[in-house]
């Protein structure tokens, strides 16, 4: 990686932490972190001619291959969502993590952007059966709330192109 593409990360890093970092500390501050639920993602790939690293992944942006549509996310709520006391081993890559060897749980099954509402409204409790009966109501995503909890694999198996 080049020093510039290093540099980039470093100030990706540092807007982000400092853009984010005045929240987390009026939640804590007001005694509400425990209970909110923080979802930080991407929403694709980005252009390499403009800079973007998608390594491993491969092309960019406006392409069906995973470096145009698989990105980063994390979900943060320590009342609901484990965290694993180890970190895990300084030479790992992500596919070779395990939940139980890594603080909080490494997830690379496929969740969707459509999949973002019904699981905010699985968390929420307002996901119900009216959303299913009411014709016009359907909601296109998939609600992984339940499986994230329970640490277990998430149910989508495809992604809706």
């Amino acid at each position: 990686m080049s020093s510039c593409a290093v540099l980039v990360l470093l100030l990706m890093g540092y807007v982000l932490f400092f853009c984010y970092c005045p929240v987390i500390l009026a939640l804590t501050a007001k005694g509400m972190l425990a209970n909110t639920l923080i979802l930080f993602h991407s929403d694709n790939g980005g252009f390499i001619q403009a800079g973007s690293l998608n390594v491993p992944f491969a092309h960019q942006k406006s392409s069906y291959y995973e470096g145009g549509v698989r990105v980063p996310a994390f979900m943060y709520h320590p009342a609901h969502l484990a965290m694993a006391p180890d970190p895990p081993p300084k030479d790992s890559t992500p596919d070779q993590l395990h939940p139980s060897a890594s603080p909080g749980r490494y997830v690379n099954d496929i969740f969707d952007v459509t999949d973002v509402l019904p699981t905010l409204m699985g968390y929420a409790g307002i996901l119900n059966s009216t959303f299913e009966r009411t014709p016009g109501l359907e909601l296109d995503g998939m609600n992984h709330w339940e499986d994230l909890v329970k640490s277990s694999p998430l149910s989508r198996t495809y992604t809706p192109l």
